[in-house]
């Protein structure tokens, strides 16, 4: 009975035996497989959704598996963003992807380097298209020259050469063909004429360490402006400085026309001896000489145009704003869009037509026009606003988070520096990803193992490597807007029209 017991033992040992080395031979195979398909897919040099773990092995690939797939999007139309990339075939984009106009309106802000091709992808493409929904679009043209206003119509052509291009430009270094428009003559109200003295001598801001004659000079500035425009005048520029140099006509006008907030502004300075009055009335001349050019008199010297009427006309109005003229464009294109939404602002429910404002190298305007307080409040008035940024630390830091929190789509564009694909990598979040583990042990029976596994990770969503180069080419880009995924999605920005230019 013992040795039949034994040899029964033997067998079903034996048996076993057979049956886990058959089974840990099948996991091994099956796990080399996996590992196998990893390897393929880091070997491209890009994984994506669809592949399998690579190896740990194995580095030096693009890693874009938490980024949408085609049923995670909700496909808008109306403002194009280009061909949407399979992540499985990188370079091999997909059907057109756009956003919707009710998306749109919840802000926008496109970061890219210089020649990224922010202006003749999304840019000059959302002009048109806005146009052609009834938008007014009024927009910055950095370049000046007419620049933005040829891009816009080359777009045009390549989508229908039959549609009239309705433009209009406001441009102090060609006042032949510009609009006329006397921005003094807008002066109706108080909040207006704060605004223009805050586009003319900068926001005041807790943190200025000037900030104590920041105040003085915004209080004359605003002193000189409402004095100008009680006396029914048409002035100039030019004109206030004439007067700022004339004080005995300054007490006149004041003693005639003046109210209250008049007196109480400028009654110090006309009320010094003439020796201090000249010293201290360059503090304020200093900002109106910035615009004291034959090209923005000349420009302003009529009001052919009025800002309602603008407004009610419809079709695309360019600032020309050229980053050459410095100041000079910061403070001629501040005043235009302060005053333009000064006049937006008041027509909360009642606004004739949806506003597109594009804001090209946006920060620019930090301290002509409070860019927090203009998304914050823009959308309830109609306009969608449209920020174009090179670079994250281009903002000021402690505006940086309102302005993206209030900027429900992003689109960042290839090349991008490390300190911008960091906030964008941040704003993208953490995924949980399986990662692949292989670790080798001997046994005296099986001698080395190499036994392979899977664990989680928290990784970001996307890093900086696949911020600064999405598939695509050259104008490849990330978009992140909830109105269309929940994860970013790679789109292709190269127009075809461009191709053969």
């Amino acid at each position: 009975m013992g040795s039949m017991w034994r040899a029964y033992e033997k067998s079903f040992r034996a048996a076993t035996a057979a049956q886990r080395g058959l089974a840990n031979s099948g996991q091994r195979a099956a796990a080399q497989r996996s590992f196998n398909k990893g390897s393929r897919s880091a070997q491209r040099g890009i994984v994506g959704p669809w592949d399998a773990p690579p190896p740990p092995e194995v580095g030096g690939y693009l890693d874009f598996s938490g980024v949408a797939i085609p049923s995670d999007i909700t496909n808008g139309a109306d403002f194009p963003l280009g061909r949407y990339v399979l992540p499985k075939h990188p370079w091999r984009s997909k059907d057109p992807i756009g956003l919707s106009a009710s998306a749109a309106n919840a802000h926008t802000v496109v970061l890219g380097p210089t020649t990224a091709g922010k202006t003749s992808s999304i840019i000059a493409p959302w002009i048109y298209s806005a146009m052609q929904f009834g938008y007014l679009v009024v927009a910055i043209d950095v370049k000046g020259g007419g620049d933005l206003l040829a891009k816009v119509d080359q777009y045009r052509v390549s989508q229908d050469p039959t549609v009239a291009l309705q433009a209009r430009t406001f441009d102090y270094n060609s006042p032949m063909s510009s609009i006329s428009w006397n921005w003094l003559k807008e002066l109706d109200e108080e909040s207006a004429v704060n605004a223009a003295a805050e586009a003319i001598c900068g926001k005041d801001r807790d943190n200025d360490p000037n900030r104590e004659f920041r105040l003085r000079d915004l209080k004359w500035m605003r002193g000189i402006l409402e004095l100008a425009s009680a006396t029914r005048v048409s002035w100039t520029v030019e004109d206030l400085l004439v007067l700022l140099n004339d004080q005995r006509r300054m007490e006149d006008l004041i003693g005639r026309f003046g109210n209250p907030r008049v007196v109480g502004r400028l009654g110090d300075l006309v009320g010094m001896d003439a020796q201090d009055y000249a010293r201290s009335v360059q503090f304020v001349t200093t900002y109106l000489e910035v615009l004291n050019t034959s090209g923005f008199v000349e420009v302003t010297r009529r009001s052919d145009q009025t800002l309602d009427a603008l407004d009610a006309d419809g079709g695309l109005v360019i600032v020309s704003a050229p980053i050459a003229d410095g100041k000079l464009a910061e403070a001629a294109s501040g005043i235009f869009l302060s005053l333009f939404l000064n006049r937006r602002f008041k027509k909360f429910g009642a606004a004739p037509r949806p506003v597109l404002l594009v804001l090209d190298e946006a920060p620019r305007l930090r301290d002509r026009i409070d860019l927090p307080s203009l998304l914050s409040l823009s959308a309830g008035a109609g306009v969608s606003v449209v920020l174009a940024v090179q670079e994250v630390h281009d903002l000021r830091e402690d505006e940086r988070d309102v302005i993206f929190a209030n900027c429900a789509n992003l689109i960042l564009m290839a090349g991008a520096g490390h300190k911008t694909t960091e906030y964008v990598s941040s704003r993208l979040g953490r995924r949980i990803a399986v990662k692949k583990t292989r670790s080798t042990s001997h046994a005296l029976r099986e001698g080395r193992v190499v036994q392979s596994g899977f664990e989680n990770a928290e990784v970001p969503v996307l890093g900086h490597s696949e911020l600064a180069s999405p598939p695509g080419g050259q104008y490849g880009a990330t978009v992140h807007s909830y109105s269309l995924s929940r994860k970013p999605i790679i789109v292709d920005l190269t127009r075809s029209d461009l191709l053969t230019n």
